[in-house]
């Protein structure tokens, strides 16, 4: 410990008094994101001795991983202070901004000065030269004075938008470098939080096609003082997890918990340096990847520039694929014909917001929206206007038996649905008739239209096949037998 303490303040003093020391330049290689946290990947080429590292983001020692190339060499990294930019930058401008008022104040005396000069005094000789010098004199001041105020209103916005802005961290590091090669890369990767990222799904239905086309997208702005131009973004569809292992079983014991001590990793143990890459050629224009295992997958997007302050949006995956068109009628609710489309993926597709369009037009959104391979999934796409739906109730009647004390409810329903799509079009009609929980409730059902499917819980299904133009009448007659006494 105390050998540690000492190499550390011996590196501070060789830093500070050493003329070798300087400052480096770094590149902007790689940004990871993950559901939970993002990662930033840096990189400079140095020759060995002492260096200055600021990194524009407030991290600690503990969060950076590095590598070095060649392995052989040695780096050794030392926090030296944090900075706020933000608030730096705020103090220089109120101090200029005091200076400017000062001399506006300034300038305003002297042409107060200036008007109190009385030049009808018969004493004041040769006149016209101090009118001439006075009226110059003014009209500097004045146009001085305007080009203040003008610098004036740039400072006091500038001053404005920093103060609404996010605050700008700074983090010098000193890097020691020891190698008996002239150049050394030293990678590094760290947790950044002045970005802000938000990805969503774009659902685009064609009904006449029969296709649907599914895209992702990811929004990124970033904050930092320098654009990050050709860079690799990786975008994982999970979160980083912190637990590498289950933790140790506890016994629960009675009639008291005996609490123990779970076992985790430490960070550096936790295979975190996967994030460390050699950073790949540079290529014209922006490509997309798709990597998938078996418990994992990630989009990897290379050549991106994020330009500070600008919002950039990625698209990482675009797929056009076979739909079957359905018009789901929720009979037993408000008898409205939904438009919907059956797809079976062989990809599948992280939960994330998606807005729905249908033949070109928007018509909402879904919070929530994921797909998994090789399983059909339906997609809805609101209201069908092109498929009628009319439910009329055609009776209503109780009739009491006059022996006995049992009466019989009967109700009667109609559903007249018409396709008016230029295609053949699969509906299906869902409706419910009353379930008997006690013995004292007889139920009977008459359908015009068999139903394909009858279940438990009583909801009724008809698979229904329409031709352009076509029309189908079903209809449900219900008789419920019930004491009279009951409802």
């Amino acid at each position: 410990m105390w050998m540690k303490f000492f190499k550390t303040l011996i590196f501070y003093i060789i830093f500070f008094f050493s003329t070798n020391a300087f400052c480096v330049n770094f590149t902007v290689e790689k940004l990871s994101i993950y559901r939970d946290s993002t990662y930033l990947t840096i990189s400079t080429v140095v020759p060995p001795g002492e260096h200055a590292l600021y990194i524009p983001e407030k991290i600690n020692e503990e969060d950076i991983i590095y590598n070095v190339s060649p392995s052989f060499c040695k780096v050794d990294f030392f926090k030296v202070q944090e900075k706020d930019l933000i608030t730096d930058k705020v103090k220089e401008i109120r101090q200029e901004i005091d200076n400017i008022q000062g001399h506006i104040r300034a300038i305003e005396s002297t042409l107060n000065l200036l008007k109190t000069i009385d030049l009808s005094k018969k004493e004041i000789k040769d006149i016209t030269s101090i009118v001439e010098y006075t009226l110059s004199k003014r009209i500097n001041l004045i146009n001085k004075k305007i080009q203040l105020q003008q610098k004036l209103k740039q400072l006091k916005d500038e001053l404005q938008q920093l103060q609404q802005g996010r605050p700008q961290k700074q983090t010098e590091f000193l890097l020691n470098a020891r190698c008996r090669e002239s150049q050394i890369k030293v990678t590094i990767s760290y947790p950044v939080h002045n970005i802000k990222k938000f990805v969503w799904h774009k659902i685009i239905g064609d009904s006449n096609k029969g296709k649907v086309r599914i895209q992702t997208y990811l929004s990124l702005k970033q904050s930092s003082p320098i654009n990050w131009n050709k860079i690799l973004v990786e975008y994982f569809t999970y979160s980083k997890s912190k637990k590498i292992k289950p933790p140790r079983f506890q016994p629960w014991y009675i009639p008291y918990i005996v609490k123990q001590k779970r076992i985790y990793l430490k960070e550096k143990e936790r295979g975190i340096k996967e994030m460390l890459y050699s950073s790949p050629k540079e290529a014209d224009k922006e490509s997309i990847e798709y990597i998938e295992t078996v418990s994992r997958a990630k989009y990897i997007a290379k050549n991106i520039n994020i330009p500070f302050g600008k919002d950039v949006a990625i698209l990482l995956f675009d797929k056009i694929i076979d739909a079957k068109l359905l018009i789901e009628i929720d009979g037993w609710a408000s008898g409205t014909a939904f438009l919907s489309m059956e797809i079976e993926p062989k990809f599948q597709m992280f939960p994330a917001r998606a807005d729905i369009f249908i033949d070109g037009m928007k018509i909402g959104k879904l919070p929530w929206f994921e797909l998994r391979k090789q399983k059909k999934e339906r997609i809805y796409f609101g209201e069908d206007l092109n498929f009628l739906v009319k439910k009329t109730y055609l009776k209503d009647y109780t009739k009491e038996h006059f022996f006995g004390n049992k009466k019989t409810v009967e109700k009667i329903w109609m559903y007249e649905i018409q396709n008016n799509h230029s295609q053949i079009v699969q509906a299906i009609l869902i409706d419910r008739i009353p379930v008997s929980r006690h013995s004292d409730y007889k139920v009977k059902v008459k359908y015009s239209l068999s139903p394909t499917k009858v279940e438990e819980n009583g909801k009724v299904i008809w698979n229904i096949k329409l031709k352009p133009k076509e029309n189908k009448v079903i209809k449900i007659n219900v008789k419920i037998k019930m004491p009279k006494e009951y409802k």
